[in-house]
């Protein structure tokens, strides 16, 4: 799976993210090959349990809608069944989501996540501030 995600900060504790992505699913059944694109896209509210400097720890609730550019017709009946419709919709939910920062802009990120497109995501993290770096003491007094 290939994937995009942006996030906006709403408050200390509270952001909401956007995730769009791709994959492509490769079935071998019967020595005949199958392959379906898969097009996902989410909205996320997040909840940040820990933010330090170095590590942040957050849950996330995904509400989205997955696509599949498939012809299951052209399969045999008892492996179609296998094939969601055309569109769906699904609610995921992050357990863990982990953000660690290597420099101020830059860090690794990666999330386990039930019920979604992606089970484990692995990503790189680039922080676009406004204005400068806030200290450790600015985000205490927040």
């Amino acid at each position: 799976i290939i994937s995009l995600t942006q996030s906006y900060v709403l408050g200390r504790v509270i952001s909401i993210s956007g995730r769009v992505g791709f994959q492509y699913l490769n079935l071998f059944y019967n020595n005949r090959h199958y392959g379906s694109p898969i097009v996902f896209a989410s909205v996320s509210p997040e909840l940040t349990l820990y933010n330090g400097e170095k590590f942040d720890y957050y849950l996330k609730l995904q509400i989205g809608l997955t696509y599949w550019f498939n012809n299951p017709e052209i399969l045999e009946s008892d492996i179609r069944r296998l094939f969601p419709e055309k569109a769906t919709l699904f609610t995921g939910f992050t357990l863990v989501g982990i953000n660690y920062m290597i420099s101020p802009k830059y860090g690794l990120n990666t999330e386990l996540t039930l019920w979604s497109p992606e089970l484990i995501s692995v990503g790189i993290v680039r922080r676009f501030l406004r204005g400068s770096i806030p200290s450790d003491m600015d985000m205490r007094n927040l």
